[in-house]
């Protein structure tokens, strides 16, 4: 049951982004991003109702504010870079998001310490994306990753996934 569930979803998120790219190209990111929220705002409270209501304390409502205004920059951010360039060749950088998450994750508030697994895991994440401009490597040995933040749409989404890491 779960794999299935796992591969719809899969599913229904790749056709998502490509609907996204379709959509940008007569819509702003702005629009786009307020349209998804407003879209969703019913359904999540469908749910939180049904769930109960939690407390409603100050903590919480800093949080939800919070959670608000990261996830808003994160997908204007995100919008703005898929609208400029081809999602070939920015989609995959949204796999440094579990980089960028575990480093929030071993600063000081929290002093989480990544076991060998999970640096593995970025070893191999932080290789795949210098693959990808690997093809300039002749020119440096860094120059790949300075490519990715010379190039506009790359370091917009780098930004994205930087904030929307912030989330997790």
């Amino acid at each position: 049951m779960w794999f299935y569930l796992a591969l719809a979803t899969s599913f229904i998120s790749a056709v998502s982004i490509i609907l996204n790219k379709r959509i940008l190209k007569d819509v702003s990111p702005s629009v786009l991003t307020w349209c998804t929220l407003v879209l969703a705002t019913p359904i999540i409270a469908i749910f939180a109702i049904k769930e109960g209501i939690p407390n409603l304390n100050i903590l919480f409502l800093v949080g939800v504010i919070g959670s608000v205004i990261f996830y808003t920059i994160s997908q204007i951010t995100q919008f703005r870079a898929m609208k400029i360039a081809d999602l070939s060749a920015i989609y995959p950088l949204v796999s440094l998001g579990p980089i960028f998450t575990l480093l929030v994750a071993f600063s000081p508030p929290l002093n989480e310490r990544p076991g060998l697994t999970a640096i593995v895991g970025i070893l191999v994440t932080l290789f795949g994306t210098y693959v990808l401009n690997v093809s300039n490597a002749k020119e440096g040995l860094l120059k790949p990753i300075k490519l990715l933040f010379e190039n506009k749409a790359s370091a917009l989404m780098i930004f994205s996934v930087l904030v929307g890491s912030v989330l997790l």
